[in-house]
């Protein structure tokens, strides 16, 4: 396979030129195309070693593979989620403009590559503990709807986000890249994995092994892969955040089942050591967690994934 790198150049700052870096590995024969993106928040770096041990199995393709391992290269360099440039978020901000601030032309330069491909794999971190989660647009046509879920069924998650950007609370995700590949009837998955230091190797593992799933389902590549895919769990993402600061201590883990009312764990005030018992506001299962861990107020202490079906 033929591997190229290119540089799209997005504009100056200064003295600066802002780039996007795009790694294409090209087949001996045509076929499918796909896409894995990395980056897109500045601060989140997991996606990068999923992708590498990723081209560590691949020997050779069919069609195109491609790769942008550094969407928001400034905020990356400084480890920030948003660009420091104008202070967006680039994944509220597709399919982007041309014309306009960096990081809108940012976004429209990611947006003409991905709505090319037959798939679309983009790679995110929780701040917290989290589990292996996909995040399923639910938008599109049906087609492109069931062709995601195949992907996702694929890929084998701990827990499958259904995202509903109807809602109030999750209108804010209309403009992300994923909701907007969906309504161009591209098939793509957000990954939600936990930050470095927190990700274990099981989990990269079965990342690694999702995404050549995928790859091997497009024909792009012919890998062995270790395990078969599990029931999926299909929840609604309900935060809950704190109402007291100081340090959060939890007994219940990942993946556990919890009810309405149930005592998660307690906040330890810092001045006067006294604990608040934090107890859960829906019933379902925990996806993101916090443990030992200082909060202030109005911090996120842990997310329960509300059961919608399987």
């Amino acid at each position: 396979m033929k591997k190229t790198i290119t540089k799209i150049k997005i504009g100056q700052a200064g003295a600066v030129s802002i780039e996007i870096p795009v790694l294409k590995f090209t087949g001996s024969k045509r076929g499918k195309k796909a896409l894995i993106v990395c980056g897109i928040h500045g601060d989140e770096y997991t996606g990068l070693l999923v992708i590498n041990n990723v081209l560590e199995k691949i020997k050779d393709i069919q069609g195109e593979l491609w790769i942008i391992p550094s969407a928001n290269a400034l905020a990356q360099a400084l480890n920030i989620r948003i660009n420091p440039l104008d202070l967006y978020d680039l994944n509220r901000k597709f399919p982007g403009d041309k014309t306009k601030e960096p990081t809108d032309r940012i976004a429209a330069e990611i947006f003409e590559i991905a709505k090319d491909m037959d798939a679309v794999l983009d790679f995110h971190t929780f701040e917290d503990p989290t589990v292996v989660t996909n995040i399923f647009m639910n938008c599109g046509s049906n087609e492109t709807k069931k062709k995601t879920l195949e992907f996702i069924k694929l890929f084998d998650p701990d827990i499958v986000w259904e995202l509903n950007i109807k809602s109030r609370d999750e209108l804010k995700f209309v403009t992300a890249l994923g909701p907007k590949l969906s309504f161009e009837g591209i098939p793509n998955i957000a990954v939600e994995l936990p930050q470095l230091h927190n990700v274990s190797d099981e989990q990269i593992e079965r990342a690694v092994d999702g995404t050549i799933k995928i790859l091997n389902n497009l024909k792009i590549t012919n890998v062995s892969h270790a395990k078969e895919s599990r029931e999926l769990l299909f929840v609604e993402n309900k935060e809950f955040n704190s109402n007291v600061s100081g340090i959060f201590v939890t007994h219940k883990k990942l993946m556990d089942k919890i009810k309405k009312g149930e005592v998660v764990g307690g906040v330890i005030d810092i001045t006067s050591f006294k604990k608040t018992q934090i107890k859960s506001h829906e019933s379902g299962v925990l996806m993101v967690l916090k443990d030992r861990q200082f909060v202030t107020t109005g911090g996120r202490l842990f997310t329960v994934g509300k059961l919608k079906r399987k």
